[in-house]
């Protein structure tokens, strides 16, 4: 009787170890799958992230070097103006000077010849009078062959005025490929409009320091208004140039930016704020099917970006 029991305590101690040890090699697989799988996720939102966003702001850190060399030029180009406005003003003196010797001398030789005039003055009354009555009727006969010519004209309009062609919209941009003064080509993919803070330019395919002195650029996302995110960055000189004075923009302010196709659409800002240069997020692709626009500036100090959330509004 003790055997029989010795035996069934053995049986079950042997089924609980083996039980046991299933238990742990399910426990042990789940860790390695799991485990695996957060490596493999955190690869993929590396990957995602690294193409939804550029790495930085870097490409307006040029701005403090543009401001002086902006600053420069303004100076330059009053210093022309101004001596430009002395020499025509030089030039209008001079013209009045001669005007009054041309008038002295005019008013002169009519003196003399006021005698001359009367006398034969009497002599083309006559003269004219015989004249007139034969300009009369070649006046008649010119006047009646106009009239048909004009009559002619109307109808051959008239008969045209079914033919009209419209003309193409013309776009407010050059789509044209053209060379920055270092030799680098590009082109204008859209025209930017913020009517409200007089921002008026054209948007440059392609972000290079270079390229940011002439305009306004696209710098990250989607084209102009293509579902998703279209970036726009802009340097900010202090003065009224560029996206100098896009900070003064505000949440419900509009705009419009019409592109290629000559399709112009209309844009809501529904958020601005300040981010750090590192801070990319805000040119993120994942806009649920919106048409977003984003634009991009330094601040006055230059050590943050401004940014400018917009989406498209029927």
């Amino acid at each position: 009787m003790q055997k029989y029991k010795n035996a069934i305590l053995t049986t079950i101690s042997i089924v609980i170890i083996v039980f046991l040890i299933m238990i742990l090699v399910f426990l042990l697989k789940n860790y390695c799958f799991n485990s695996k799988n957060t490596k493999d996720n955190t690869l993929v939102k590396e990957e995602i992230s690294s193409l939804d966003k550029p790495k930085d702001f870097s490409i307006l850190s040029s701005d403090e070097n543009a401001k002086s060399k902006e600053t420069t030029n303004i100076n330059s180009e009053n210093s022309q103006s101004n001596v430009l406005e002395n020499s025509k003003n030089s030039n209008i003196n001079n013209d009045n000077n001669n005007n009054n010797s041309v008038i002295n001398s005019n008013a002169n030789n009519n003196s003399n010849s006021n005698t001359g005039n009367v006398i034969n003055s009497d002599t083309s009354v006559s003269n004219n009078q015989d004249s007139q009555s034969k300009g009369t009727t070649s006046n008649q006969a010119n006047s009646s062959s106009s009239t048909t010519k004009k009559s002619t004209s109307s109808s051959k309009s008239t008969s045209s005025g079914s033919t009209v062609v419209t003309k193409k919209k013309k776009l407010p941009f050059d789509t044209s490929i053209k060379s920055a003064p270092n030799g680098e080509s590009y082109s204008e993919i859209a025209y930017l409009d913020i009517s409200s803070l007089k921002i008026k330019y054209p948007v440059i395919s392609t972000t290079s320091t270079e390229l940011l002195k002439l305009s306004i650029t696209k710098f990250w996302g989607s084209n102009p208004n293509e579902v998703g995110n279209c970036c726009i960055i802009g340097h900010n000189y202090h003065t009224s140039k560029f996206f100098s004075n896009l900070q003064k923009i505000k949440v419900g302010d509009t705009f419009t930016l019409t592109d290629k196709n000559g399709r112009t659409f209309k844009y809501k800002v529904y958020d601005t704020y300040y981010v750090v240069p590192e801070d990319t997020s805000c040119t993120s692709q994942l806009t649920n099917g919106r048409i977003d626009v984003t634009l991009i500036t330094c601040s006055n100090d230059g050590k943050k970006r401004f940014i400018v959330k917009a989406t498209k509004i029927n």
